[in-house]
């Protein structure tokens, strides 16, 4: 089985410019020059990451998908290591230095290396001498021997441009999951963007990056740190669960800033034949970070949506972090819209559940839409894109028109579903807080007016089996969120 990235070594993606060596005198502001380079080898990276993704010479996504390959992008990277480092409490000279000659830094899918390249380029920024950068103990491994190599010439060209010697970073060929980590006195800090790969049935988990998450949570000990981009799987599916207990098994803080694939993605590399944007889009994920600290906790992002005009903005601002720590509604890590739907999530904990104001055999029936986006659908017959939702009586029927329309059924889906599709236990599971149903026992009456003026909010869509009518009822539903 191919696992990881393939790449396939040429002499355009390998060509460098001729190295200068580089004398730096002890006043010279050398920085901004380096940081220059390793802005130029990141693209390099990347350009050529984007190049090899697909190993066909056809595109085809089937190819990528055998080897996993979603390349990180060098904004994306930057992103990766300035949260990593801010969670850490890494934020100046003194810390930097501390961090970087305490630790075994290793990478076990390198990839075109854009991720070691930015980690460079982040200790500079933060004060770190280009002696303290050449001290760097790191492991490089990789399937591929020509992914190696690329990553070797990088770094070899900053060591003659630069007159540094990297002599403690090691170069391993090898399944990750096989291989044998070189031995170090240094706290191990295992870093990347490993392989998204179905694994064969039979196997411990269903994807390989789960493979990879666990072998280095087991080499970690209790001083180690992880730090990955996943996809965002790893924080709700049930075909997970163990893994996320593996990680809270830990007593380390954890922490996930989540991303959406539409309108924009962190992964630029979508599905090159199709022009449909719901269909070209690219992998949700999830930066996870797992780090001692004396106050474990579990810190949460919302699941970040943009336009890619916002990219810039997104990707060079911190993002906001919800302690989810005492969150206890089921197994996941929730992704908190915002701060009043984890109030909701708290003071709702022990109240009844939608699916018990629901009845097996009642004659009234909603039909709700299995995927969303920015409100929750409504159909007037069942078919198989939607959950047929029975009641006793009508005023129940209403009622629950109005729980599933409101924003805060909206922020709970998005705080704990995957952000396209709408499952049943999404709906079953809603905790329905006793301040909510007041409102909305008094409301009832409201459910009946947007039923009987449904064809006010008929929205339609066209797809080669036909027409779809769903009916989108935000504009006149209940704005609550405030409220808690």
């Amino acid at each position: 089985m191919k696992l990881q990235r393939t790449m396939v070594e040429s002499s355009t993606s390998l060509r460098r410019p001729i190295a200068v060596p580089r004398i730096i005198t002890y006043e010279e502001d050398w920085r901004s020059e380096w940081a220059s380079d390793l802005t130029v080898l990141m693209q390099k990276a990347e350009d050529s990451e984007q190049t090899f993704s697909y190993c066909s010479s056809c595109r085809s996504e089937a190819s990528r998908k055998k080897t996993g390959s979603y390349y990180t992008p060098s904004d994306a990277s930057l992103f990766f290591w300035t949260e990593f480092l801010a969670l850490n409490g890494v934020n100046d000279r003194g810390e930097i230095a501390d961090f970087w000659a305490n630790h075994h830094f290793i990478e076990p899918s390198v990839g075109a290396g854009a991720l070691v390249l930015a980690l460079f380029k982040k200790g500079a920024e933060l004060g770190l001498s280009l002696h303290q950068l050449a001290l760097i103990e790191l492991t490089i491994i990789d399937v591929n021997q020509a992914a190696l190599n690329f990553v070797r010439n990088q770094l070899s060209w900053l060591e003659r441009k630069w007159g540094l010697a990297f002599c403690n970073i090691q170069y391993i060929c090898c399944n990750f999951l096989e291989c044998r980590l070189p031995l170090s006195q240094r706290t191990p800090l295992f870093f990347g963007n490993p392989p998204f790969v179905t694994n064969s049935k039979g196997g411990e988990w269903r994807n390989l990056f789960a493979d990879f998450l666990s072998r280095a949570l087991g080499l970690c000990g209790p001083e180690g740190r992880c730090h990955f981009i996943l996809p965002l799987s790893v924080a709700f599916s049930r075909d997970y669960a163990r893994l996320r207990s593996q990680i809270r098994a830990t007593g380390k803080s954890i922490a996930l800033c989540s991303f959406d694939n539409i309108p924009d993605t962190l992964f630029p590399s979508g599905k090159p034949e199709h022009n449909n944007t719901n269909k070209a889009n690219s992998q949700r994920c999830s930066i996870l970070s797992i780090f001692p600290s004396k106050t474990p906790r579990i810190l949460s992002t919302k699941m970040h949506r943009w336009r890619k005009e916002d990219r810039n903005r997104l990707l060079s601002s911190p993002p906001q972090y919800h302690d989810v720590t005492d969150y206890c509604l089921d197994e996941q890590f929730p992704r908190p819209e915002n701060a009043a739907i984890l109030r909701y999530l708290r003071g709702a904990k022990n109240c009844p559940r939608f699916r018990d104001i629901t009845s097996n055999d009642g004659q009234h029936n909603l039909f709700v839409a299995t995927v969303a986006r920015n409100f929750i659908g409504f159909r007037e017959d069942h078919s198989s894109s939607v959950h047929n939702l029975h009641f006793s009586t009508k005023r129940d029927f209403y009622v629950s028109l109005l729980i599933l329309s409101s924003d805060v059924f909206l922020d709970y889906w998005r705080t704990t579903g995957d952000g396209f599709h709408v499952t049943r236990a999404n709906v079953m599971e809603f905790p329905l807080h006793q301040n909510l149903m007041t409102i909305i026992e008094d409301e009832a009456a409201k459910g009946r007016k947007i039923w009987e003026t449904r064809m006010d909010f008929a929205k339609t869509k066209r797809h080669p089996n036909g027409i779809t009518t769903s009916y989108d009822f935000s504009p006149s539903a209940l704005s609550l969120i405030n409220h808690f």
